[in-house]
Order: structure tokens, then sequence, then C-alpha cells
């Protein structure tokens, strides 16, 4: 597992190997689980397959902007 001040970078690597590869996947996700709008706890799944799921992550540089992604895939924003 990644250690807690990489994951960015692992976001953005796992990106990258989707833009070479995500034809020969049923689909490659980012998993993360967080309290959604409602209060409850669900698992969020950004999908690298999307080109632009892809260019948002291949432009992050920082533990809080992959955050942002989060947040935003849950629509807390």
């Amino acid at each position: 597992m990644a250690a807690i001040d990489d994951l960015a970078v692992t976001a953005v690597g796992l990106a990258q190997f989707a833009e070479k590869h995500w034809a020969l996947f049923d689909r490659i996700q980012l998993i993360r689980k967080q309290r959604g709008p409602d209060g409850r706890e669900h698992f969020y799944r950004p999908d690298m397959g999307k080109a632009a799921v892809r260019k948002q992550v291949l432009a992050i540089s920082s533990n809080d902007q992959l955050d942002g992604l989060f947040v935003q895939s849950a629509g807390l924003r």
C-alpha cells in the first residue's frame, strides 16, 4: 500500500498506466471510501477509462488536489 504522503504520485502513475492500457481492462478505477452527502460512508470510484477523468488525475500534483477529486466525485462541492 502506498504511503499517505505519496497517494497523489500513485494516482498519477495509475492514470499514466490507464492512458496506455485502459482498453485491455474492463475498468481501471481509483477507489476511496468516504462520507457522502447523505452522511453515510460510500465507495467512490473515478473511472480511469474516461479520458476526462484521466486528464484531471494527470494534472494532480498534491494529495490535497487528489482529495478534491474525490470530494467532487462524491458531489460534496
